[in-house]
């Protein structure tokens, strides 16, 4: 890309919300039942999870096309895909390797 600009752009949802407000979207839309469970948060945990994103739709042109929950839907329907993959591969029973018959020559 050729281009004389080199500084960061923020890109991402510009509506802000909360961790908890992403677990309970995300747990309704998978079907679960887990309940949600607080730990304590990082030092450098940022308080605040809103981009501002003027800057890129300024000079990129750049803004959100996939709103949250449709973009939430397409991650849990590719990593189901992911999951239902490994499942299904790590039940084919592998091959054993080869032993050599030690013992004398057999002639048919």
């Amino acid at each position: 890309m050729n281009s004389n600009i080199s500084s960061p752009f923020s890109l991402g949802n510009p509506e802000e919300h909360t961790i908890l407000e992403f677990a309970q979207l995300i747990r309704k839309l998978v079907g679960s039942g887990s309940e949600v469970q607080f730990l304590s948060e990082a030092q450098d945990d940022p308080q605040r999870r809103k981009p501002d994103i003027k800057k890129a739709k300024l000079v990129l042109g750049w803004e959100r096309v996939v709103l949250l929950e449709e973009g939430l839907n397409k991650a849990i329907l590719h990593f189901r895909k992911q999951l239902e993959y490994h499942a299904d591969n790590e039940h084919i029973p592998k091959p054993k390797p080869a032993r050599m018959k030690t013992g004398r020559i057999r002639h048919n």
